[in-house]
């Protein structure tokens, strides 16, 4: 199963299935400030706080609410709370001869909740790195858009050097420097822009 450049609420998907995540937003109703987030991602049979949900593959994500699932791999990933992996060793689940690969994220944030993490790089947590979005309410103007004042690991740390989450395929990191160059060059003495960015 494939969510590209979607929006979508908490999915119950069990093990057996995986599921590809490009550039989307999964939202349990959770924002960040929540004291007992709800499940965003998560098995669909049995206890969801016992069981494991589906193998996921990670390609700019943000996810408010728990994410529990057997493995994940990819980059880009925003975990407003905690992430719960089961094979967060490699184990014998990893079948080579067919290409698959284990659990291995890239360039993600976790949110340092008791996280249960496979092999990561390039990756900051939430107690070093302060994660901060527009709005974290869906319909609100720059909901799940990261703000100017984010961590600048956040913002400029993530995969193709740029921001991290299911924006990161717009390349804003880049393009605010490269005005911020462009003005610099080209702008007259004495006087200042002011950049106001509009979500």
């Amino acid at each position: 199963m494939t969510l590209e450049r979607s929006i979508a609420g908490p999915l119950a998907i069990d093990s057996g299935y995986l599921l590809t995540l490009s550039d989307s937003i999964v939202d349990a109703g959770s924002g960040s400030t929540a004291t007992l987030p709800a499940l965003a991602l998560g098995a669909a049979t049995g206890n969801a706080e016992l069981a494991w949900g589906p193998n996921l593959v990670v390609r700019g994500l943000t996810a408010f609410g728990r994410v529990r699932v057997q493995t994940a791999r990819g980059e880009g990933g925003l975990f407003v709370h905690r992430l719960e992996v089961h094979d967060n060793q490699d184990s014998h689940t990893v079948d080579v001869s067919i290409g698959q690969r284990g659990s291995c994220l890239k360039f993600c944030w976790f949110s340092g909740d008791h996280d249960r993490l496979p092999q990561h790089f390039g990756c900051v947590f939430g107690r070093e790195a302060r994660l901060r979005f527009s709005a974290e309410s869906f319909g609100r103007p720059g909901y799940a858009q990261l703000r100017l004042d984010c961590d600048r690991r956040i913002r400029e740390d993530g995969p193709a050097s740029d921001e991290m989450g299911a924006f990161g395929y717009l390349r804003n990191t880049h393009k605010w420097k490269n005005i911020g160059i462009r003005l610099q060059e080209f702008m007259p003495v004495g006087v200042r822009p002011v950049l106001i960015p509009i979500t």
